[in-house]
């Protein structure tokens, strides 16, 4: 005999058997269930952190809302308010147009002290308790998104009167769901891009407009110059 064998080609049948369709079919269909059912549970579970997160903020309870904020969030805050405290307006003008809305917002609200001593989480919880920060718990219908790994979420919230929906970030962090401001939305970069173009001004005589809307009161040039004290 040979010390090989030759397999012989398999050739499926051209009907599959009525009884296998039935057993695949429903095996199918349990398992999309199932998958559905984990999809719901999820979006449960980030709908109830959301309107957690913004009982938190109603409250004014910042340390409540800042536990709800991703590992990302708080880094990057902490990294922008140290660039906040030492930057000159050079350095600052070179970062990327979020960050330096960011930065601008920073020194027009905390004083030098502030901004080296701040982490991310406290500074979150001393914008919520001096509402510089807004809930979304006045949103009529809500959108879920949650990736295939279900690790990531988006809720999207509309309010009444408004047409520009809000989106609302999450990540999975210890299985639970965690609010994540580590990027400045491109909506947001889109938005001030086009309005500089509209009003013809550069981002930077822009980004000083945005910011005293944003915080109230006058600001002026010097806003980009590294603070002292």
């Amino acid at each position: 005999m040979s010390a090989f064998v030759v397999q012989r080609p398999f050739n499926p049948p051209a009907v599959m058997p009525r009884r296998l369709w039935a057993v695949l079919l429903s095996t199918l269909l349990v398992a999309l269930g199932l998958a559905l059912a984990g999809c719901d549970q999820e979006a449960k579970a980030l709908k109830e952190t959301n309107a957690a997160f913004d009982r938190a903020i109603d409250s004014l309870d910042g340390d409540g809302a800042a536990a709800f904020l991703s590992t990302e969030s708080v880094s990057r805050a902490t990294t922008l308010l140290r660039h906040a405290a030492t930057m000159t307006k050079e350095q600052v003008q070179s970062l990327p147009l979020g960050d330096r809305l960011e930065i601008l917002i920073m020194r027009a609200r905390l004083t030098p002290k502030q901004m080296r001593e701040l982490d991310g989480r406290g500074y979150f919880a001393l914008a919520v308790r001096s509402q510089w920060l807004g809930s979304t718990s006045d949103a009529g219908r809500t959108a879920v998104k949650i990736n295939s790994r279900g690790t990531e979420g988006i809720i999207t919230l509309y309010r009444k009167g408004n047409p520009i929906p809000l989106e609302g970030h999450f990540v999975k962090e210890n299985g639970q769901w965690k609010c994540n401001n580590g990027v400045t939305r491109a909506s947001t970069i889109r938005d001030i891009a086009s309005g500089a173009r509209e009003n013809g001004m550069t981002e930077n005589q822009y980004l000083l407009a945005v910011v005293r809307r944003f915080v109230n009161s006058e600001v002026t040039e010097t806003l980009w110059d590294r603070p002292r004290g």
